[in-house]
């Protein structure tokens, strides 16, 4: 729902604009392509990669394998539904959204990242997007050379912690969810403590709950 209702969504991803339009309309529920979950399930089948991309034929060869257009669709430019597109849920879409009470950019001191999961929960971060991001991680992420820009921003959530290796060899990772892409909702690790990627650099997160 917030691909098609959030402002600035026709080009890069804005988190702060997403976050907004959470806190002032609200968010409907909604489940995977092809769930029939929720008042409003996401509308389009996984693709390879960012419909947007204009360059797509130029980084082929660049450490992507296997690209292929999102089957021309322009995923980011849709109409804000105004009624829940799921025919089997009952409730109206202004009685089914949740609307976020706050939000707010956290610490980007590890420790602090640390206390504000362990306390409150996931919270949202971003990487510089390289194509070498296209293919899913396995293990902890590292980067391939050579490795071609295609966005500033590529946002997932951040819902925990961990080490990995041999004693004395051992790496920090943050353990994320990715919501993008045939890997999309799919759990990987990407190196803590030293900015990966400018990983711990723009955090943030947002409050459902009542403030007293």
């Amino acid at each position: 729902m917030l691909l098609g209702c959030a402002g600035l969504c026709t080009s890069d991803p804005f988190i702060f604009t997403t976050w907004s339009y959470a806190r002032d309309y609200g968010v409907a529920t909604g489940g995977i392509h092809g769930s029939g979950k929720g008042c409003v399930p996401y509308t389009y089948p996984g693709c390879d990669h960012k419909s947007n991309y204009d360059d797509v034929d130029d980084f082929v060869g660049h450490g992507v394998k296997n690209i292929s257009e999102c089957k021309g669709q322009l995923i980011f430019d849709h109409d804000c539904p105004n009624k829940c597109t799921n025919e089997k849920h009952k409730t109206p879409i202004d009685k089914d959204r949740k609307r976020l009470t706050t939000f707010y950019m956290t610490s980007t001191n590890e420790f602090s990242i640390r206390n504000e999961i362990l306390a409150y929960g996931p919270v949202v971060t971003s990487v510089v997007l390289f194509s070498d991001f296209l293919e899913k991680p396995v293990g902890i992420f590292h980067a391939t050379y050579p490795r071609k820009l295609l966005a500033f921003d590529k946002f997932f959530k951040i819902i925990g912690w961990g080490k990995e290796g041999r004693r004395y060899q051992e790496e920090k990772y943050w353990l994320c969810v990715n919501t993008w892409d045939t890997w999309g909702d799919k759990i990987f690790k990407i190196p803590r403590g030293r900015n990966y990627d400018f990983v711990e650099s723009t955090l943030t997160a947002g409050v459902f709950d009542d403030i007293d």
